[in-house]
């Protein structure tokens, strides 16, 4: 295999000091180990020891990172999936495709009167509450969810919550929306945001419709 520098764990990327310190382990390899075992060589002129390495490395690395293995990887996990897809897409004469780019049109006209309102977040005795206004006229309201939305961060991993449709407010095109949360995360991490509901709709490779509250 080859060499390593660092502790495996993530750092803030403006940290100078940890900059320095991975600089000094890359200096100490350079001179301690790289360096010596490319230049040093027997009678033969031969590396023995960067040889050794790059035997080891490719005894090692070859099975993962061969042509084979990717062509096996992609054919499992993508080309078939993607042909089992095209075929589901494409039966009833293509039904289900125009059905997805019918929603997909009627998303993008309406894409700009669709905003958030009013945001609040309020603690209880196990979580919070967040209740936001959503706007959206009624030809997609029902094709558009609303979650919550927390990033992954300081090795936390991202969440995401269903906000519930409440009461829909006077004269408007506007609902109340609400979620009840218990996280370990704290509340002003998480952003509501809205975009097109589908099962079979790809989110945002097919329809990159995704707004935020902020």
């Amino acid at each position: 295999m080859g060499w390593a520098i660092g502790d495996g764990q993530e750092h803030r990327e403006d940290d100078a000091s940890w900059d320095a310190a991975e600089a000094e382990q890359l200096y100490r390899l350079l001179e301690n180990q790289i360096a010596p075992s490319f230049y040093d060589r027997d009678d033969t002129g031969i590396p023995q020891a960067w040889v050794e390495k790059m035997r080891h490395s490719m005894a090692r690395l070859t099975p993962r990172f061969s042509a084979n293995r990717t062509i096996r990887v992609y054919t499992e996990k993508y080309y078939l999936s993607g042909a089992r897809s095209y075929r589901h897409r494409a039966e009833n004469n293509g039904a289900l495709a125009v059905e997805l780019l019918n929603m997909r049109r009627r998303i993008e006209d309406q894409w700009q009167g669709i905003y958030f309102g009013k945001f609040e977040i309020k603690n209880s005795d196990d979580g919070h509450i967040f209740e936001t206004q959503a706007y959206m006229n009624d030809a997609v309201s029902e094709a558009i969810e609303v979650e919550l939305f927390a990033d992954e961060i300081d090795g936390l991993p991202s969440e995401r919550y269903p906000m519930t449709r409440g009461e829909r407010m006077i004269g408007s095109d506007g609902w109340i929306f609400t979620a009840h949360v218990i996280s370990a995360r704290p509340a002003e991490y998480f952003t509501p945001r809205m975009y097109p509901r589908h099962p079979e709709l790809a989110i945002p490779l097919e329809c990159p419709a995704i707004k935020w509250q902020r």
